[in-house]
């Protein structure tokens, strides 16, 4: 009886035998999921948060904007507005001079490399000066004061490197976007002085001066091609040509011009 019960039972065993071996095998490894770890997941979000800046940046130019920029605090808008050449013409006054006050009218040309940097290539301009109570005072108490001893400019030209070092715009009233530029110039002087005005002029008093030229401009646009600028020039006056001398001496410009995009 026994041996038929372990006879019939022994198919059984197997089967038991086999399902436990197979439960016991170590199943075949599993792909690791993207994203399951933290630093993948990061990297999902940065690229996916890339994705919708380069969308945004597409759907700016699709509409007529500018392109930003990256760096380290965010996108940079590019200028609206730029320059590449620079025609201006405008009025000037010369106030250092304490024996006389300039008037007068100035042409300039630039030309604008990037939205850095430019170069004033030439400008130039001349000055209609007014005696001071002072002069008249000096002149009065010194009959022996001679005319050499009042030269003033006349005629004038500037060569400056142009540093541009801010732009912005802001909103006006919420009703209009004021663009504006902040800009600095370095560069040569050569002045041509006398003590008289055109109409007038002794050209056995007439210097022909080096100097210096240091300022600082700021420049509101009217529209993409058309802004008024308002220039704060200070020459130094360091050789004179004709007379072999270090005059040393200072002249001050304020000017406001109106410029346009060539």
């Amino acid at each position: 009886m026994s041996r038929v019960l372990a006879a019939r039972g022994l198919p059984l065993w197997l089967a038991l035998a086999w399902v436990f071996a197979l439960a016991g095998r170590p199943g075949p490894a599993r792909a690791e999921e993207p994203g399951a770890s933290g630093e993948e997941e990061q990297q999902d979000a940065a690229e996916e948060e890339e994705a919708a800046e380069d969308e945004e940046e597409e759907e700016e130019a699709d509409e007529g904007g500018a392109p930003k920029d990256k760096s380290i605090y965010g996108p940079i808008q590019k200028r609206l507005y730029a320059l590449d050449n620079e025609l201006s013409i405008g009025f000037s006054y010369l106030p250092l001079d304490p024996y006389t006050k300039g008037y007068g009218a100035h042409l300039a040309y630039t030309i604008h490399f990037d939205d850095l940097w430019a170069l004033e290539l030439l400008r130039v301009g001349f000055s209609w000066n007014v005696d001071t109570s002072l002069k008249t005072k000096v002149i009065d108490a010194m009959p022996q004061a001679t005319p050499e001893e009042f030269p003033a400019v006349v005629f004038y030209e500037n060569t400056n490197l142009i540093l541009k070092l801010l732009y912005g715009k802001q909103s006006g009233l919420n009703a209009a976007v004021l663009h504006y530029d902040l800009f600095l110039l370095a560069g040569a002087a050569l002045l041509y002085r006398n003590p008289f005005n055109l109409d007038q002029i002794d050209t056995d008093h007439s210097r022909f001066d080096l100097g210096f030229n240091l300022g600082v401009g700021f420049r509101f646009w009217l529209s993409p091609d058309w802004s008024l600028r308002v220039d704060l020039r200070d020459t130094l006056i360091v050789f004179g040509v004709n007379n072999l001398d270090w005059p040393l001496e200072n002249s001050v410009e304020v000017s406001l011009a109106l410029s346009v995009n060539l």
